[in-house]
């Protein structure tokens, strides 16, 4: 069983949520030594905030008409859905900012979004029942 981690803290020291995400992620590894950890640091190293615009209308754009600015967009969105629909478990490092998720988070799941394994309706990639620790 795969481990995805997602930290979103623009902090690499004294971060609470990187603190946390370690603490829960020391416990899995002690339950699942052999498995591996997939990382993604989008706080430290975040996602351009206009590749989600230019992948939303590249998403709706025919494959043959999009332009190159539109599939360098989409790439990354897939690359993020590989990730997270390869695991077996998600653990996410996600601060809170005034009062909000980060915008790197935000930046995170709306690009996720724009592939079309994650869009409304479409059939889930994981397994219906997913294990319970």
């Amino acid at each position: 069983m795969s481990l995805y981690r997602l930290d979103a803290s623009i902090r690499v020291e004294r971060s609470h949520s990187r603190a946390i995400g370690d603490i829960v992620e020391q416990e899995w590894r002690d339950a699942q030594a052999d498995e591996p950890v997939i990382r993604r640091h989008v706080g430290v190293d975040p996602i351009p905030a206009t590749a989600w615009a230019t992948a939303v209308f590249a998403a709706r754009t025919p494959e043959e008409s999009r332009t190159a600015e539109q599939k360098e967009a989409l790439a990354p969105a897939a690359t993020l859905t590989d990730e997270l629909v390869a695991a077996d478990a998600l653990l996410f490092g996600v601060p809170l900012y005034n009062f909000g998720v980060s915008q790197h988070f935000k930046t995170w799941v709306d690009m996720v979004i724009t592939d079309p394994r994650m869009a409304a309706g479409a059939e889930p990639s994981w397994p219906a029942s997913p294990p319970c620790w």
